[in-house]
């Protein structure tokens, strides 16, 4: 992956531990994560999802302005 990258993942996730995310990551040379201490479905709605969107855009805006 050479294009800049942004990784949401979520510490409590049940379906893919976090652990493993961050090996993939590690292995991205322009990423940038944002970590959750949620599970995988969590991120969908309320504060965690407009936690979510609000960094979403920050990276469009950066990468894409």
């Amino acid at each position: 992956i050479k294009c800049p990258t942004l990784v949401v993942y979520a510490k409590k996730d049940s379906l893919i531990p976090y652990k493993a995310v961050e090996k993939a990551i590690s292995k991205i040379k322009n990423a940038e994560a944002l970590l959750l201490d949620c599970g995988h479905f969590d991120i969908y709605a309320g504060p965690l999802f407009e936690q979510t969107v609000k960094r979403e855009g920050e990276f469009f805006l950066k990468h894409l302005a």
